[in-house]
């Protein structure tokens, strides 16, 4: 059982009481330094084992970065006025659901995967936002290559 959870007391229930958090728009910064803490000092205060955090932003591989990250910006813009979103944002110091995204070439995409890793990062979602068939091909290659490696 995970738990959506960012806030203080989501974060500690959900240390105490199941096998991690799922998270979303939230990025490796937000993750290393205060969502992954706490819940691991929630887990182990509670005697469980060390909790599965799971990271979903949006994801593309793509030789147009500008373009998807303004189609990510309009289409997300709502959680820019949502207070725990625009929380774990401003830790990223983005000013949107686009600064979080995973969007742009390969070599782009890939090392944002291991920045969330390097977070704390067990297990990632990634919510593929492509346009068009090239980067639905790229983006899915991509990620079953990481996937791969393990």
């Amino acid at each position: 059982v995970m738990l959506a959870a960012m806030g203080p007391r989501m974060l500690d229930l959900a240390g105490a009481r199941t096998d991690g958090t799922i998270l979303w728009l939230s990025g490796p910064r937000t993750i290393a330094t205060r969502l992954a803490p706490a819940l691991g000092a929630a887990a182990e205060r509670a005697g469980r084992p060390a909790p599965r955090v799971v990271a979903s932003v949006p994801v593309c591989v793509t030789d147009d970065p500008d373009r998807v990250r303004g189609l990510v910006a309009a289409i997300l813009a709502d959680y820019n006025d949502l207070p725990s979103y625009r929380e774990v944002m401003d830790v990223e110091g983005v000013d949107g659901p686009e600064g979080v995204s995973l969007i742009g070439d390969e070599d782009t995409v890939r090392a944002g995967l291991a920045a969330f890793a390097d977070a704390g990062t067990t297990d990632f979602s990634a919510l593929e936002f492509v346009t068009n068939d090239d980067e639905t091909v790229r983006t899915r290659t991509l990620l079953q290559s990481v996937a791969a490696e393990g």
